[in-house]
């Protein structure tokens, strides 16, 4: 009987941060104060533009389940201005069939992306060092959809990404995995 256990102990209280800081809104200090536009002789109040660093670089994290880091993964990435995204990963489980082993992954990968304002077609390549009685390392190519705002806040991904054993003979695993998580400037 295969049995799949996680420590959900730390990962309880990662999954309330990621909705905490998911639904966070800026305190009213924070907000950017109204500008004055003149129209036809009069001022009129407008919204200031978001605050941000002006390059296009940020930050995100996020839980992503299948997909590159196996069955989860959690994950930090920096988007550099370029439309470009470095992802470094870790996930742990046990995982039995007739004995227990503990697996380790850690997915690293490039994305770049492109389209409208909050929806992306993302793409891109990266390895999964994967830890077990023995150590495999897996190609992982990516393709799928971003779904992130300008400013930050909520990110979902939901990427195709096949596992190319390059440890043994070349193998081909389809996969498929789905992220939630935050995003910010």
């Amino acid at each position: 009987m295969n049995r799949v256990r996680t420590s959900s102990a730390w990962l309880w209280p990662l999954l309330a941060a990621l909705v905490l800081l998911t639904s966070a809104r800026p305190c009213e200090a924070a907000k950017p104060h109204l500008k004055k536009r003149k129209a036809s002789g009069a001022e009129q109040p407008v919204a200031a533009e978001p605050v941000t660093r002006g390059d296009g670089s940020g930050h995100g994290v996020y839980l992503e389940l299948l997909g590159a880091g196996g069955l989860y993964s959690v994950n930090y990435e920096y988007r550099l201005p370029t439309a470009l995204a470095l992802r470094l990963g870790f996930s742990w489980w046990e995982f039995c069939f007739l004995d227990c082993s503990e697996v380790i992954t850690v997915p690293v990968s490039l994305t770049g992306f492109v389209g409208g304002r909050n929806s992306h077609l993302e793409f891109g390549a990266g390895v999964t060092w994967v830890a077990t009685n023995e150590s495999r390392v897996f190609l992982v190519p990516q393709l799928g959809y971003r779904y992130m705002q300008p400013t930050g806040g909520f990110l979902f991904r939901l990427m195709f990404t096949p596992l190319i054993d390059v440890s043994a003979d070349v193998g081909i695993q389809p996969f498929f995995g789905i992220s939630l998580g935050t995003a910010w400037r």
